[in-house]
């Protein structure tokens, strides 16, 4: 039986588990019988993908943030920021890992087995649960952002008012000069290697006159430290949008993420009014329902 569930790391673990089952999986058993839990689902659960660029730049971020703004405790992810002529893509290193995998192995008509052995251990290594999209003819934005289901908004890109302020460092070998700004609530500061002439940065951070190699919000709630550099890579380097499939949902930026924060937030609840997942009574009289911590880096 599952246990009551108020550690986070238990919480997504689960979560991991039911995505992997919703989106890796080609076809499986309809009724996905879970130790107390069943997930009722029957569609091909591949998302598709359109490609649209092909990176000429790739950078890797190593991503540390709080996950509870009252604890000094810190997740640590690996995040890429692929950038094309038309096209910039940030997300979680291991989605991309696990996106090409699956696609392959589906082409391959892989097995399910097959899939569950190699995809599940590329998802349980996801952390950062975003993936952003900019295209640069539209200037718009593409979010993608999983909860206990996926949810999706476009909103015009970002733009940001830097202030270049004195002071200096070495980071990596580079001089870099620090930048502030204000984004969506929260207060960051960015050292720049004006070297490295590439205007990006991590999340949807850019328009330095350098690359982005360290960023941090004032009440050090989310770090990003580039720990890689690659142009025009030969591998990975694919900027795509999936299409929309099961428990994936598209609308107004505002409804989307009032759901996102209320499946973080009252993840138990969530789950239980859920019409595709069926938890057994006697479990569910004993799951947690206490609010969980949910520190977005969003907070606007």
């Amino acid at each position: 039986m599952l246990p009551e569930i108020r550690n986070n790391t238990t919480r997504m673990r689960i979560i991991q588990l039911f995505l992997f089952l919703f989106f890796t999986l080609n076809s499986f058993a309809q009724d996905c019988k879970i130790d107390g839990a069943e997930v009722m689902e029957d569609k091909p659960l591949i998302r598709k993908r359109t490609i649209l660029d092909t990176a000429t730049v790739k950078v890797l971020y190593e991503l540390q943030y709080r996950e509870d703004s009252t604890k000094a405790e810190k997740t640590k992810a690996q995040t890429i920021l692929l950038c094309g002529d038309t096209h910039c893509m940030f997300l979680d290193y291991y989605t991309i890992l696990a996106d090409s995998m699956a696609y392959a192995m589906e082409k391959q008509k892989a097995s399910p087995l097959e899939f569950m052995g190699k995809i599940h251990n590329l998802h349980k290594k996801r952390k950062f649960k975003i993936e952003i999209l900019t295209d640069f003819a539209k200037d718009i934005t593409s979010v993608c952002e999983e909860a206990i289901e996926t949810y999706a908004y476009t909103e015009p890109a970002a733009s940001f008012s830097w202030n270049l302020a004195e002071g200096d460092t070495t980071l990596l070998g580079y001089k870099c000069s620090k930048a502030t700004c204000t984004f969506r609530g929260r207060n960051y500061i960015a050292w720049y290697a004006q070297d490295i002439n590439i205007p990006l940065g991590p999340y949807r951070f850019g328009a330095l006159p350098g690359i982005i190699m360290l960023m941090y919000d004032t009440k050090d709630n989310y770090i990003f430290t580039l720990n890689g550099l690659e142009t025009n890579p030969t591998t990975n380097n694919l900027i795509y949008q999936k299409e929309e499939g099961s428990l994936f949902h598209k609308g107004e930026k505002e409804k989307m993420r009032a759901i996102i924060k209320k499946e973080n937030e009252h993840w138990t609840e969530s789950i239980l009014s859920s019409p595709i997942i069926r938890i057994d009574p006697e479990v569910a009289a004993k799951m947690d329902r206490t609010p969980d911590p949910y520190n977005p880096i969003e907070l606007e």
